[in-house]
């Protein structure tokens, strides 16, 4: 390892503690990145960028963490980056496109990273309705639609999720995310109210067949004998299948 190598290393080590990060992959991870950037980008280009010493370790370090798995505190990266919030952003956004790191996660894969499976379906189903609403070109598949759909759904479900931390993995304007949520809710509330609707009626109809059953009269039913015990019970046997296998074909009717 070269003296430089080992001096960057130090750096990386010492921002991560910072954050909280003790991870050795992503520590490691930091230190790939960090001289990556360095061997792709010129001194001039960091003037550009607005990177200096600081944000760009601090960058790397969230990078690593997210490639690996886990997230880091926005606001605090931000506070020790040396820059404000809008520069941080933008920087990363730079970063992570010269480092050739656009990953756009899936709806399943955010719900595993955040803990909240649960809302998969629900997220999924009102990212495909929005979709369909738009009937545009518009490319769904980025961390900001998908993020979106799965915020909402959370939502709706009323499943606990870290929602700060969700929402800075598509590194978006609040204002624009927020209005993207409410387009979302609205699909969210139609599939939910359908759902309602659907299992009302089947509730319903069903029990109006077994209703009629159970109001039927004795001529009506199969007929039982009473020879004996046995065949009492072989009788009641053969009426419960019987009114199974009605209510079954009214269930798939």
């Amino acid at each position: 390892m070269s003296q430089d190598n080992g001096a960057n290393v130090s750096i990386v080590k010492r921002f991560a503690q910072q954050l909280g990060i003790d991870n050795i992959k992503t520590i490691k991870k930091a230190c790939e990145f960090s001289q990556l950037l360095d061997i792709r980008t010129s001194s001039s280009s960091f003037k550009a960028l607005q990177l200096n010493g600081s944000s760009k370790t601090i960058i790397c370090l969230e990078l690593a963490a997210v490639s690996c798995g886990t997230t880091v505190d926005r606001t605090e990266a931000v506070k020790i980056s040396g820059v404000n919030k809008k520069v941080y952003i933008g920087s990363l956004k730079a970063v992570e496109s010269i480092l050739e790191l656009h990953d756009n996660k899936s709806i399943k894969d955010l719900a595993v990273q955040f803990g909240c499976t649960q809302a998969v379906t629900l997220a999924q189903q009102t990212l495909q309705r929005y979709e369909k609403m738009l009937c545009s070109t518009v490319d769904t598949s980025s961390p900001l639609f998908q993020v979106a759909a799965l915020d909402v759904a959370c939502r709706k479900l009323k499943v606990r999720v870290d929602r700060v931390k969700l929402k800075e993995t598509c590194c978006v304007k609040k204002t624009t995310y927020s209005r993207l949520l409410t387009e979302m809710e609205k699909h969210a509330d139609s599939l939910l109210a359908e759902k309602v609707i659907t299992t009302k009626k089947t509730k319903t109809f069903l029990e109006e067949v077994e209703e009629k059953l159970n109001a039927e009269s004795p001529a009506d039913k199969p007929r039982k004998r009473h020879y004996d015990n046995d065949s009492e019970e072989e009788t009641k046997e053969n009426y419960a299948e019987w009114k199974k296998r009605i209510l079954a074909k009214a269930a798939k009717s």
